[in-house]
């Protein structure tokens, strides 16, 4: 049956009233004290970005990154190559909600001085920074957070490059820490590495989806247990790297392993979660047009918003999302992408997708609660993530 562990789980999780369960704070209801202190925890994790990869510089800061050379370094080419299609997205308006989630849970998990949270917040911005440039390049998008994509400024080649070296960048600032032991070193490497496979195969996962597209295979998809495949496939791509964080916060600050597992399992949640709520924000655009509207629709893409609505509607409507998303028929043609959206939004998916995320963010911070002791930062954890999921905040 089409859906059906899907259907299931989705009923499971309702099961207990949504009364019932504590609702997550949101950062408008917080105290004046407690949202000056996110500003200032969002500002540190900036400066920490900055501090981190200089705008300029020449051979000196190759340098300081790749070693010094053996010949010679062509000073020239850190800024074009590296520095600028670096800092050409870095440097865009944005939340910087990783970093800052990083610093918090840090502090969440009882590390009290800032000693680790430099090293948190650049690979936090770093590493998520680098799959936004490659994955405009997979999607051959146009737009991000509401200026040209890195690799139409740069060129593919260029961007390729900067974004790989940003994947990499970020983790010299384990080796180089003074506060790490040993054996955190070693932890710290073995779960990001874990993670950054875990993340590729995710996305591999959405890409095997796109290439394979065609009206016959969709239909054959929807016959299966797809919503599954694509649940796991948004905690392979989108849920890793807060998993990872919340688990590197942990490794540094000493967390037992019952509220390290806690909070990835929060984590894992707050990804899919989120990236539910990115599939139904991308049907109208992003806020602040950050993103073409529609856009997984003109690119053929299986998300778990269409997956919905093709499982939601009947007869002709259905077979005509299917042509629709299964052809690619809305890629050049503006009337069409507009009656692929009205499909989707008829379907009522796009109600039914958001109160989804929102169930599974407050039963997953419910858990959160019960596992972790009150603290503002736990607070703060809550309520930046509640706003998150719910849409409120620009997260790109």
């Amino acid at each position: 049956m089409i859906g059906e562990a899907a259907a299931r789980d989705r009923e499971s999780r309702r099961r207990a009233p949504e009364a019932a369960r504590p609702q997550p704070p949101r950062l408008a209801d917080l105290s004046g004290g407690l949202r000056c202190r996110l500003d200032e925890i969002r500002a540190r994790a900036a400066s920490h970005v900055a501090d981190f990869l200089p705008r300029a510089g020449g051979s000196e800061a190759i340098d300081s990154f790749a070693g010094p050379a053996h010949w010679s370094h062509h000073g020239d080419v850190y800024e074009p190559m590296i520095s600028a299609p670096a800092w050409s997205l870095l440097g865009r308006e944005s939340k910087r909600w990783r970093g800052t989630l990083a610093i918090l849970m840090l502090e969440t998990f009882g590390e009290r001085e800032r000693r680790f949270e430099a090293v948190l917040a650049v690979i936090a911005e770093f590493i998520h920074t680098a799959s936004l440039i490659v994955d405009d390049i997979e999607d051959g998008s146009l737009l991000r957070r509401g200026e040209p994509a890195v690799h139409k400024m740069f060129g593919i080649d260029v961007a390729l490059n900067a974004a790989n070296a940003m994947y990499f960048l970020p983790l010299q600032t384990i080796a180089r820490d003074p506060h790490l032991t040993v054996a955190q070193r070693e932890e710290l490497y073995r779960v990001l590495i874990d993670y950054f496979v875990r993340g590729h195969f995710g996305q591999a996962n959405d890409i095997y989806f796109s290439n394979a597209m065609s009206p016959e295979r969709l239909a054959d998809w929807l016959s299966q247990d797809v919503a599954s495949d694509i649940l796991q496939m948004y905690a392979g791509k989108t849920a890793c790297w807060p998993m990872g964080l919340t688990e590197a916060a942990a490794i540094m600050a000493g967390a037992p392993a019952t509220l390290r597992t806690a909070g990835v399992a929060f984590a894992r949640e707050l990804g899919v979660a989120f990236q539910i709520m990115d599939d139904v924000l991308g049907v109208g655009g992003m806020p602040g047009k950050t993103k073409t509207p529609g856009e997984d629709i003109a690119a053929g893409k299986l998300t778990y918003l269409t997956h919905q609505a093709l499982v939601r509607l009947r007869g002709s409507e259905q077979r005509r999302l299917l042509q629709i998303i299964g052809c690619r028929l809305a890629a050049d043609d503006d009337a069409i992408l507009e009656e692929g959206i009205g499909l989707i939004e008829r379907s009522g998916a796009v109600a039914a997708c958001r109160a989804e995320a929102w169930e599974r963010f407050v039963k997953a911070w419910a858990d959160m609660e019960r596992a972790l002791p009150p603290t503002p930062s736990r607070t703060l954890v809550g309520a930046l993530c509640a706003d998150l999921v719910a849409g409120v905040a620009p997260a790109s």
